[in-house]
């Protein structure tokens, strides 16, 4: 439809403010349709496959893809994750910003800002959208 800035799993009648589009929320766009996708965890895709990069940009389900993945990042010690991070999209999938990151650090998994400029570790909870990088491998080495 009109709205051209991705698929999403929102209902956009449920969660009006997080679009940028909010004739979406009042149907008023005809084109916009809900298509159901079977889905499986990381966990079970690679099985027995060596990782070393993933990239993730899933609209808010960041959390639930990295608890999907978390015998394929024991298996492969120096993967390097790319994830987005925006709070409100974490909070309209049922999980909250804060404990996601928790549940990163209690991986063992250092967690760093990408930007512009480069890498930076982590400090506090970001209150708006950034990628971060989850890795134990030097960054040093690492090319992105």
């Amino acid at each position: 439809g009109d709205f051209l800035y991705g698929s999403t799993l929102f209902d956009p009648k449920k969660n009006p403010e997080i679009f940028i589009t909010p004739h979406l929320a009042d149907d008023e766009d005809k084109t916009v349709h809900e298509y159901k996708v079977h889905t499986v965890s990381l966990d079970s895709y690679f099985v027995d496959k060596k990782i070393d990069f993933v990239k993730i940009d899933a609209e808010g389900s960041e959390g639930k893809i990295i608890k999907g993945m978390v015998k394929t990042m024991a298996a492969n010690p120096s993967i390097a994750i790319v994830a987005e991070f925006v709070p409100t999209y974490l909070e309209g999938n049922d999980t909250n910003p804060n404990a996601y990151l928790e549940f990163i650090k209690k991986l063992s998994l250092p967690i760093f800002v990408l930007d512009y400029r480069g890498l930076a570790p982590l400090r506090k909870t970001p209150k708006s959208g950034v990628d971060l990088v989850f890795t134990k491998r030097d960054l040093r080495k690492l090319k992105l």
